[in-house]
């Protein structure tokens, strides 16, 4: 019996390492703003952001969990918007594109609806990329807007936080 359950234990594992081997860009982005857009009520971003540590690049993911713990009221730099859909309030809907293959990194466009279901526009393009064998979110890249230009969430970061 305690070598059936072994071999099931094992048996388990091995099929969700080789699924997680197989996951796409584009699944795999799919996946992670399923979970973000049932976790949008949460208060602040840092729960949500912590939880996210496998999920993002070492230096996306360290630099969110700064920003994300500061307070406007200190007079440090903080986050007056959600990175995950460049908006300052929730989404309704969400759909995610196919990926482009660029120089090894995937880009994975994000369309989001702020108001009315099924109305999304692209609010961001998630930049995934290898680290050990897994997919991570290697940045944001956000569109040009109202006549501004495009940028990226990391070098914002390190614009901000000085580093």
């Amino acid at each position: 019996m305690m070598r059936k359950f072994g071999f099931t234990v094992i048996l388990v594992l091995a099929l969700g390492a080789a699924s997680h081997a197989r996951t796409t860009p584009t699944s795999f982005v799919q996946i992670f703003y399923a979970s973000y857009m049932e976790h949008q009520d949460d208060p602040g971003f840092t729960a949500f952001i912590k939880s996210q540590k496998a999920v993002l690049a070492p230096d996306l993911y360290d630099l969110l969990s700064d920003i994300a713990d500061n307070d406007q009221r200190n007079g440090g730099p903080w986050l007056d918007f959600d990175p995950f859909i460049n908006a300052q309030m929730n989404a309704a809907t969400f759909s995610v594109g196919a990926a482009k293959v660029v120089k090894g990194l995937s880009y994975v466009p994000v369309s989001v609806s702020l108001r009315s279901p099924g109305h999304e526009k692209l609010a961001v393009t998630v930049v995934v990329g290898e680290r050990n064998g897994l997919l991570q979110i290697q940045n944001l890249v956000y569109p040009p807007s109202d006549g501004s230009p495009g940028w990226n969430l990391l070098d914002w970061l390190h614009k901000q936080l000085k580093r």
